[in-house]
């Protein structure tokens, strides 16, 4: 696993979707202040990557013998890394909005599922993991499904990421992580120096540097 996450993280610095700016610092979808992002989205863009990321969250599966029948993606980050695993596998594929539409149907959920079925949510980045944990808890309330797991591309790892999931009562598995990350980028001293103090403490860093005394 370790070897993986190495080969993923390399994977994010050679198509340079992570970036720095340590003042201002980036605003994620979850509301964290964070000096580094990465744009996860660029990963769909060419054929060798999308096969390099299929690869490792296959690996994941085979190495836990995880066993489910749909697979189900959160939009929008989720939603190509999903189809595209389902069609691997052959298996039944949805996807979950974060709230229902407010048109049509109103539907939060866009697929078939069949009622307690065993369902594998795809992620391809978990901050806080509020969105992954939303959609877990919409799908196992309207289904009455297991949820199996959450994999995900990338994972910050903060604290406050696993005390989520563990409230969720759910097992999750990234194919990297911040600090894999931040052995293989080139960083100078003090961008090692403030990440390492971001990730040991979103909250804390920003407070300690930005927050009027």
């Amino acid at each position: 696993m370790r070897r993986l996450q190495e080969e993923i993280a390399q994977l994010f610095v050679k198509e340079k979707i992570v970036k720095i700016s340590i003042d201002p610092p980036f605003v994620g979808k979850s509301g964290i202040k964070s000096p580094i992002y990465c744009y996860t989205g660029i990963l769909i863009s060419r054929f060798s990557v999308r096969k390099k990321i299929v690869e490792g969250f296959l690996k994941i599966i085979q190495e836990n013998n995880l066993q489910f029948d749909v697979i189900a993606a959160v939009a929008t980050g989720g939603v190509t890394w999903g189809a595209i695993l389902a069609e691997r596998l052959e298996k039944p594929f949805c996807y979950i909005r974060q709230k229902p539409k407010g048109y049509g149907g109103k539907k939060q959920i866009e697929g078939n599922i069949t009622k307690r079925s065993k369902v594998l949510v795809v992620e391809d980045l978990l901050s806080t993991a509020g969105s992954a944990v939303r959609a877990t808890e919409a799908i196992r309330q309207e289904y009455k499904v297991n949820v199996v797991g959450i994999i995900t591309i990338f994972t910050y790892d903060f604290s406050i990421t696993k005390n989520n999931l563990r409230k969720a009562k759910v097992k999750w598995w990234a194919l990297t992580n911040l600090l894999a990350l931040i052995r293989e980028m080139d960083l100078s001293k003090q961008e090692k120096r403030v990440i390492l103090d971001y990730a040991d403490s979103p909250k804390k860093w920003w407070n300690r540097n930005f927050c009027i005394k």
